[in-house]
């Protein structure tokens, strides 16, 4: 799960990763990382978990910033987990570029 600038959400995110059984994982300075490996986005525009967009909005800003070689697919109505319950071409086209990416 990715953190804003501030780490604002952080005692959230701990709570559901805790709740999910994995660990947060948290980011160094973004100036630190690694410009060499390119980063494929994919984001649902109705995703429902509490502070997701807004965490991966601040994430991808801060990876523009840094000029990283990043690729974003917006899947503006896809639900969390769409790939599971969006039955249609553009999930099936969102899984086949990441899975060519």
């Amino acid at each position: 799960m990715i953190l804003t600038q501030d780490f604002e959400f952080l005692p959230q995110i701990d709570t559901l990763s805790l709740k999910m059984g994995f660990k947060t994982p948290h980011l160094g300075d973004s100036k630190d990382w690694n410009k060499k490996v390119p980063v494929l986005f994919v984001r649902a525009g109705l995703d429902n978990v509490p502070n997701l967009n807004q965490a991966f909005n601040n994430f991808y800003a801060k990876a523009l910033n840094q000029n990283l070689p990043i690729t974003l697919i917006n899947y503006s109505n896809g639900l969390h987990g769409f790939d599971l319950y969006n039955d249609n071409d553009t999930t099936s086209q969102i899984i086949k570029t990441t899975l060519d990416f």
